[in-house]
């Protein structure tokens, strides 16, 4: 009678901060996962040895990898294909590693023959046959990655994501752009104390202050609850594996030394996601596509969402609507890593596309995440040492989202790598 093989831990195991590691969505980043499970372990073990020892097998279990099943490529095609994604797995754990204090880098480190293995037979040797703990895991942790990768390019909603874009940004131009009575160039100077809280701010520049140059486009359109009359300081649209764009122009350089350079990594952003909301199936991510609106006041912001209530679809499309200016006790809505004195409105919209090209299908919807802020919460975001800055937001994201499943304490013995700077970021997350 056949067994039924389970490859979902039973438990998780602990993470940097001491709290319990969930693996249930990536069980096969658990380090214990293979001791708890031997039988799952003597079944990968058959299946790769089947697939790997054999030259047309290991051809075939290629083939059924990266392409739809029966399809026949070449081997030394698909050995380059998969060498490009077990590059990139290798390239987004190094970039992960340099956002430690350089004393800390060289603990977590990559071995050098895993990091420059691009073949799936010598890595699952090293897998199988490999002693040393902490090069089993590294070697586990590399196919697990490039697994993913391989996973979030053939999903459609991430293939198709330019081609929503680009419907998307039509929208705005029909429904906002062909109203645009006024165009004008509006500079905002800022400075924000040491506490991190009281931010100046004057139009024009000022010395001594840092500033921004917006490109506002006043808005009016007559429509039911209108008229609507609005100055737009800045709006941009963003795929997620497109880089990340910063509004306006500012004084300093926009590159941040701190923060790993993700963005040359094929889906870098989608994966890092996938990890940190224990998600193991892209399609479950519902900002592939983003849109982001920057208004002077809090009381345009009501306006421009009852204005894009009509531009994208009428209210009854947007969901998971969540106000941090009127509501900021809604905050515990928001990600777990964001700031409490992070303030911005933001909901979910659902647009109905129809192709227009390729094969006859029913117009179904995609999801766009839809951020709204003021020019003052904006600058908060771009801010550096404020906490609610957007790099304060990243890192705590990947030091203790991402961290604590491709650097478990159970293999590097370290617990709390990266922490000390981030003292202050997590205080001004908890509740007063």
């Amino acid at each position: 009678m056949a067994r039924t093989i389970s490859i979902v831990p039973k438990a998780g195991s602990s993470s940097t901060d001491g709290q319990a590691v969930d693996y249930s969505a990536h069980p096969l980043l658990d380090p214990t996962f293979f001791e708890r499970e031997p039988d799952a372990l003597r079944h990968y073990v058959r299946l790769m040895r089947e697939n790997l020892r054999n030259p047309w097998r290991y051809q075939d279990l290629l083939n059924r990898l990266l392409h739809p099943m029966y399809e026949k490529h070449p081997l030394e095609v698909n050995e380059r294909i998969i060498a490009s994604y077990l590059s990139d797995a290798s390239a987004y754990v190094a970039q992960l590693v340099l956002l430690l204090p350089p004393e800390e880098r060289d603990a977590y480190r990559c071995d050098e023959e895993i990091e420059a293995t691009n073949d799936i037979r010598r890595l699952t040797e090293l897998l199988f046959r490999e002693r040393d703990p902490r090069r089993t895991f590294e070697a586990r942790r590399k196919l697990y990655l490039t697994k993913l990768l391989i996973q979030i390019d053939h999903t459609r909603r991430i293939q198709e994501g330019p081609r929503h874009k680009r419907f998307l940004l039509s929208l705005l131009d029909r429904g906002l752009w062909a109203y645009v009575r006024e165009t004008r160039e509006v500079e905002v100077s800022y400075v924000i104390d040491e506490d991190g809280v009281h931010l100046e701010e004057a139009r024009g520049r000022q010395e001594g202050y840092h500033w921004f140059r917006f490109k506002t486009r006043r808005v009016v359109r007559d429509l039911p609850g209108g008229p609507y009359d609005l100055p737009i300081y800045h709006v941009s649209a963003r795929f997620k594996l497109d880089g990340a764009p910063v509004a306006g122009m500012r004084q300093a350089d926009r590159r941040s030394p701190d923060l790993p350079r993700l963005e040359r990594i094929r889906s870098a952003s989608v994966l890092s996601k996938m990890l940190r909301k224990r998600i193991n199936d892209p399609v479950a991510i519902t900002d592939i596509l983003g849109l982001r609106f920057i208004v002077e006041t809090e009381r345009e912001v009501l306006r421009l969402v009852d204005l894009l209530h009509h531009v994208l679809g009428g209210p009854l499309a947007f969901r998971n609507q969540v106000d941090l200016f009127r509501f900021p006790e809604q905050h515990t809505r928001m990600n777990r890593f964001s700031s409490r004195a992070f303030r911005v409105f933001k909901e979910d919209v659902d647009i109905l596309y129809a192709p227009t090209q390729g094969e006859a299908v029913r117009p179904y919807i995609f999801p766009v995440e839809l951020q709204i802020f003021t020019v003052e919460s904006y600058l908060r975001t771009i801010h550096r040492p404020d906490a609610a800055s957007h790099r304060s937001y990243k890192r705590r994201q990947f030091i203790e989202g991402v961290f604590p499943y491709l650097f478990p304490q159970e293999i590097y013995g370290r617990p709390g790598a990266g922490r000390s700077s981030d003292d202050t970021e997590r205080k001004d997350r908890q509740p007063a």
